[in-house]
């Protein structure tokens, strides 16, 4: 049935559809070698203008889309609201005048007719003036906009209000729901649509009795045809499934060539397949076969893995039937006289097990499942390795006002050998920030403040500033890897005073000219305390 909001898709006749995307390219920074002692520095910010596009639509546009590609339903607006059908006659023809014929064509909800004889139909027509005339096609559509019938075109010059009857020839159209739609000859618009269900009788043809290796890819098929033996497309057949426990029930719709092709959806077994259809103007015969469905053969890999001490190790298989990743049953790992159940997942199955002694292990993997016969059991290797212990190296730092000073982090294990990598984090006063280490040297950047920041007022000594300000930096070391343990230091960052003056860097208390702001000189003292 076709829903009324998807209705102005009708305007694909003369409007085309435009996709614009938008790529907002991701961009990572790497090393950043900036870091703020008493203020970390933020890293330069990178954006991506986006620019906006648009669609005008001019007086001669047909009503604007917008197509969800996932589902293939258009919309009649981003709202999606729903239309009547009077409201859309007067959104298409009503909003878009005919610029050649002064009509109007007003259809009715819906119209009936069979499909194996000649079946005629009544069109509302009213003309403005005497003197026009009107000119119009007729257009059936499928549920997915394709065209099923168009007529040749319908020209009068009656005037006034009035029926015309336009009859279908017998089998123009095939059984089935269908959108009418008709449109103007000069321009195309479309001025009014209605539902045409055309009855008729089809004809389900399905395959012999079946058998099949449980997820094989193997694949039952039918095809549903008119009288004629013409596939029917766009038929919704159900498939139910049974057992004498258990019923399935599935829906299919047929292709363009009235065709269906699937795998059962059912497990080990003996089944009963009924095919019937629901479908409201269609009559359909009633088929039932038998689909023998058997266990299939399964294929498992264990996988060799490593992991360091202190940490989980994770042990992997894989399971394959024909080809095609298992979804169903459990793999049972054993290890270290330990045995552990896990569920496969697309073809993967894992556990976590815990493995306190430095050493190579042998574990085993065995699949097991209600559809598919037990697969062999396979070994493989598991290594838990010695993990290190870190320590960060680095001094406390003291730098003058205004001053920047690259700082070297050195990152050692216990046994004094460097890390290989991992990131280094430091934090000042709640703010973070990330460096990469490489061959165990992290490289941070520390700011001195400004002399605003010293400043502690005027008083009798002339103008005070402190001697230093002090702040406490975190260092935190962060592995890439299991190998290594993280470990962190504290350690001091001081900003020192220096005179600002020009020529002049004096860290004590002094005197020192300067000039007002009328460049007169005059002499000032700087105290520190």
């Amino acid at each position: 049935m076709f829903n009324k909001k998807y209705i102005l898709i009708l305007s694909l006749l003369i409007v085309g559809i435009c996709a614009i995307s938008n790529i907002t390219d991701a961009v990572a920074v790497d090393d950043a070698d900036a870091g703020d002692a008493i203020a970390i520095d933020d890293a330069d910010e990178i954006a991506a203008n986006i620019e906006e596009n648009t669609i005008e639509k001019t007086a001669d546009d047909a009503v604007t889309i917008e197509k969800k590609d996932e589902d293939n339903v258009v919309s009649a607006s981003e709202e999606e609201q729903s239309l009547s059908k009077d409201e859309s006659s007067e959104a298409i023809s009503g909003k878009y005048p005919v610029s050649y014929n002064d009509y109007k064509i007003s259809f009715k909800e819906v119209y009936e007719i069979q499909s194996a004889k000649a079946s005629s139909i009544q069109i509302p027509i009213t003309t403005y003036s005497p003197w026009n005339s009107y000119n119009f096609i007729l257009i059936a559509f499928y549920d997915n906009y394709d065209t099923a019938f168009s007529s040749a075109q319908i020209y009068g010059t009656q005037s006034g209000s009035f029926n015309y009857k336009y009859t279908f020839a017998k089998n123009s159209l095939k059984p089935g729901t269908y959108l009418l739609a008709a449109a103007n000859v000069y321009d195309q618009k479309i001025m009014d649509y209605a539902v045409l269900s055309v009855a008729g009788t089809a004809v389900i043809t399905a395959n012999n009795d079946y058998n099949s290796v449980y997820y094989s890819g193997a694949k039952m098929s039918l095809k549903v045809t008119d009288k004629s033996g013409a596939g029917l497309r766009e038929v919704d057949i159900n498939a139910l499934f049974s057992n004498g426990k258990t019923s399935i029930l599935k829906t299919y719709t047929t292709d363009p060539n009235g065709q269906i092709s699937f795998v059962p959806p059912v497990g080990v077994g003996t089944w009963t397949v009924t095919f019937d259809s629901d479908a409201t103007y269609i009559t359909t015969n009633v088929v039932k076969k038998t689909v023998v469905i058997k266990k299939a053969s399964v294929s498992i890999k264990a996988f060799k893995v490593s992991e360091y001490k202190g940490h989980k190790m994770t042990l992997k298989a894989k399971v394959t039937s024909n080809g095609k990743n298992v979804n169903e049953g459990k793999v049972t790992f054993k290890i270290n006289g330990k045995t552990y159940g896990a569920s496969v997942k697309n073809g993967i199955a894992t556990v976590k097990v815990n493995l306190k002694k430095i050493k190579t292990y042998k574990y085993s993997a065995k699949f097991t499942g209600d559809n598919f016969f037990a697969s062999k059991t396979v070994k493989e290797k598991a290594t838990l390795k010695k993990s290190y212990k870190t320590k960060v190296y680095a001094k406390n730092q003291a730098v003058y006002i205004f001053q920047k000073k690259t700082v070297k982090i050195i990152i050692k294990t216990k046994e004094g050998k460097k890390v290989k990598n991992g990131k280094l984090k430091f934090i000042v006063d709640g703010q973070a920030k990330t460096v990469k280490v490489k061959k165990g040297v992290a490289k941070i950047t520390v700011k001195g403040l400004s002399a605003v920041d010293h400043f502690v007022g005027f008083t009798k000594k002339g103008e005070t500033y402190k001697k230093y300000i002090t702040k406490k930096v975190k260092l935190k070391y962060i592995p890439a890897t299991h190998k290594y343990k993280p470990s962190s230091l504290k350690i001091k960052v001081s900003s020192a005073f220096k005179c600002p003056g020009p020529g002049c860097g004096k860290t004590y208390s002094h005197y020192h000219w300067g000039h007002d702001s009328y460049g007169v000189p005059y002499r000032h003292f700087y105290a520190v305390v």
